[in-house]
């Protein structure tokens, strides 16, 4: 293909590329197989970690590159060799441990493959089963390794939290990522950024960018890429400020039809241009 053409296809996957089985969607699969075949590359763009990659029914290797955690850490698909990785501050993540705790929140941390949590709680206990992880549950913060912090998640209502981080002074962010899903990340990491490290070392550019979502934390990518879409199952906020939307959601493959329309020029009515 002209070298010119290609493509660099950036996909969300919970609520965007994975149906509610925690699985590709139908169709998706292919999709991915015939971009790359025709020398476009693929990037999973995440919110999640190391550890929820286990679930997906399909290996590193299957695309190209990996973001993980809101744009933080990128991982080389074909060896997974990890080519940035950037923790959180020591003493910012210890303060918002002990402000959670305070208030009984219940905190999720990532630490590479390993992960660790405040509280029991059933949402947490059925996703950890689901992906196949057991969290190592915490009393005192010194059982949590702080200086290798890669992520934080606040689950249940998280309100209080990000009031706390806009308000207190912490030298953090949060986004909602998902229904009473609160990521917390460093203030200059989001999905767009990592995307934009990779763009540096593969030597392409913002135009050749498709990205695709569904949530708060996926915005700044749909924004700044050349091409931005939400699928059709996307908070209203995401839609507004894509290109394209989706007919079809997440369930029913969005994303496969996303990468047919725009990506492989195969004509389907079913990604259609944002009239707003």
């Amino acid at each position: 293909m002209n070298e010119m053409r290609r493509k660099l296809i950036a996909m969300d996957l919970y609520g965007t590329a994975v149906d509610s089985e925690g699985r590709l969607a139908p169709g998706v699969k292919k999709a991915i197989v015939d971009a790359r075949a025709e020398g476009h590359m693929v990037a999973f763009v995440t919110g999640r970690a190391d550890t929820d990659m286990a679930a997906l029914d399909c290996g590193y290797e299957f695309v190209d590159y990996l973001i993980l955690n809101n744009g933080a850490k990128l991982v080389r698909g074909h060896d997974r060799t990890v080519l940035e990785n950037e923790v959180l501050n020591r003493d910012e993540v210890e303060r918002l441990i002990r402000f959670c705790q305070e208030r009984d929140i219940q905190v999720y941390v990532i630490c590479g493959r390993e992960c660790y949590a405040s509280k029991r709680g059933e949402r947490l206990e059925r996703y950890m089963d689901s992906i196949g992880c057991r969290p190592h549950y915490f009393e005192d913060i010194s059982q949590v390794p702080t200086d290798r912090v890669e992520g934080m998640t606040i689950l249940g209502e998280a309100a209080p939290v990000c009031s706390a981080i806009r308000e207190q002074g912490f030298n953090l962010r949060a986004v909602i990522s998902e229904p009473f899903c609160v990521d917390v990340m460093n203030p200059e990491v989001n999905k767009w950024n990592g995307l934009k490290e990779l763009l540096r070392r593969i030597g392409m550019e913002r135009e050749d960018v498709v990205a695709v979502g569904d949530y708060d934390n996926d915005l700044e990518m749909i924004l700044q890429s050349g091409i931005g879409v939400a699928v059709g199952n996307a908070r209203e906020c995401v839609k507004a400020q894509a290109d394209y939307v989706t007919v079809r959601d997440n369930e029913a493959g969005a994303v496969a039809d996303m990468i047919n329309e725009l990506v492989l020029g195969r004509t389907s009515g079913l990604c259609l241009r944002n009239a707003g």
